[in-house]
């Protein structure tokens, strides 16, 4: 999954001080990265303040570099022992921002108290971030942006960033892990210049496999 720039044993996780750089990168639309951060001291022990720098998770257009297209960095919150979550553009602006959020606590991922599951996702033309991410769920994302005119600048790598006390848990990539398909409002004025009255679909399997034959096409309209 991932090269780090330290030495622990699960290569889905990393702890702080440390940087992780995906291996796997998002190539195409509806896909995603999927990752567990949290603060891993003892319970109430987090005082608000970072050592050395703050945790920093985006998306970024090279994988040992490039532009962060959007991110997540954290800041101490408001209350003493919470987090302020900023969202960055791609301009490294604060988009939105929410305070006092719990960073939950405890060494490993299932222990302790969870933290936040954040999802990078990738629409029809949009970047989307959302917390404890449910394929097909409708669940509203915690932030939007869309992608150029030109469509996504792929690959797009996950650039992962913990600093001491911190850590970084079940890193995966992944696409939609159940078969539907959402064409929102803001989707289908970004393809079709206008929201639709009428959809048309047509769907097949793909075989990557010669031995193996496409689908049957199926036609959709809705």
């Amino acid at each position: 999954m991932a090269k780090r720039t330290t030495a622990y044993p699960d290569k889905n996780n990393v702890y702080g001080p440390g940087t992780l750089y995906s291996m796997e990168a998002m190539t195409r639309p509806f896909t995603r990265f999927d990752f567990h951060v949290k603060w891993t001291g003892d319970n109430g022990a987090f005082d608000g303040s970072f050592l050395e720098f703050q945790p920093k998770f985006e998306l970024r257009t090279v994988q040992f570099g490039g532009v962060a297209k959007i991110g997540i960095v954290w800041d101490g919150g408001t209350t003493p022992g919470t987090i302020k979550e900023r969202v960055l553009n791609d301009a490294g602006a604060t988009i939105s921002t929410r305070d006092d959020l719990d960073p939950g606590w405890g060494p490993e991922a299932d222990s302790g108290r969870r933290g936040k599951i954040y999802s990078f996702v990738l629409s029809a033309a949009e970047y989307r971030i959302h917390e404890n991410f449910i394929p097909a769920a409708g669940r509203a994302p915690i932030q939007i942006a869309s992608a150029p005119a030109t469509g996504f600048p792929f690959p797009l790598y996950l650039r992962v960033t913990v600093p001491l006390g911190f850590g970084c848990f079940d890193i995966m990539a992944s696409g939609s892990l159940r078969k539907g398909i959402i064409v929102s409002v803001r989707d289908q004025i970004k393809i079709f210049g206008s929201q639709q009255a009428h959809l048309h679909i047509r769907g097949f399997q793909n075989s990557n496999y010669q031995a193996i034959p496409d689908g049957i096409p199926t036609d959709v309209d809705f």
